[in-house]
Formats: structure tokens, C-alpha cells, sequence
């Protein structure tokens, strides 16, 4: 799991230049992992005490609307799409495959023969 602060600070780089209103799709694993965020930490980010609770807040009914309206985007959590920090996500994977029996090769011919199962071997 990404800190939620270093997937904020990947989300503000990310939409840095986009104009205010935008409609971004977070992915759902980094939203997860944004909404980790507490109330001192999202200060730390440079929310308002009161901005932070409410965002906080949000977080329990798992939505990022309010974390959207402050950073002036319209944020939707999708189930899939890309990570803001793709290299902690493969850390994540890479550990979770540690100890499995199969090579990441074998992993890999795996998930193609499910993905595409026209082209698995008889």
C-alpha cells in the first residue's frame, strides 16, 4: 500500500496543469490508499483544518468529492486504469509473488492463457 500523502502528492503533479473543474478518474487502489489520509496529514498538505475534516469525512462514505472540490477537480474513483505511483504498485506485486512456486514468466504465460484463451496451448 502507497502512503495516502504520496499519492496526493502524485494526484497534484498529475493534474497540476489541468483547468479547474476537470473531470479526473483516480484509480480505485490509489483512491483506497488516498483515503488513508487523516485529518493531520491532509493539513500537512496544506488544507485548512475544517477543509481537512471535511475531506476526512468524505473518506468514510469512500468518496473523494470533497478532496475534489478543494484541489478544484471533479475526482472519480474507477475501477480500473492507471496508477499514480505505478512503482509501488510493483512493489506490491512483487511481493505478493515472493512466494509463490510459479517464475513471473510462468505468472505471466498464466494470465495470457486466461486473458486469451483462443491462443493457450492444447
Amino acid at each position: 500500500m502507497a502512503s495516502g500523502k504520496k499519492v496526493y502528492e502524485a494526484l497534484k503533479s498529475a493534474t497540476a496543469q489541468l483547468p479547474r473543474g476537470s473531470r479526473v478518474k483516480v484509480q480505485r487502489i490509489d483512491a483506497r490508499d488516498l483515503m488513508t489520509l487523516t485529518v493531520k496529514e491532509l493539513v500537512q498538505c496544506g488544507f485548512e483544518r475544517q477543509q481537512a475534516e471535511a475531506i476526512a469525512g468524505e473518506f468514510g462514505r469512500e468518496s473523494l468529492a470533497a478532496l475534489g472540490r478543494e484541489m478544484g477537480l471533479q475526482l472519480e474513483i474507477a475501477r480500473f486504469g492507471r496508477s499514480l505511483v505505478p512503482d509501488e504498485r510493483l512493489k506490491e506485486t512483487a511481493g505478493r509473488l515472493e512466494g509463490e512456486p510459479e517464475t513471473l514468466e510462468e505468472t505471466f504465460r498464466i494470465l495470457r492463457s486466461i486473458r486469451h484463451p483462443e491462443q493457450a496451448p492444447e
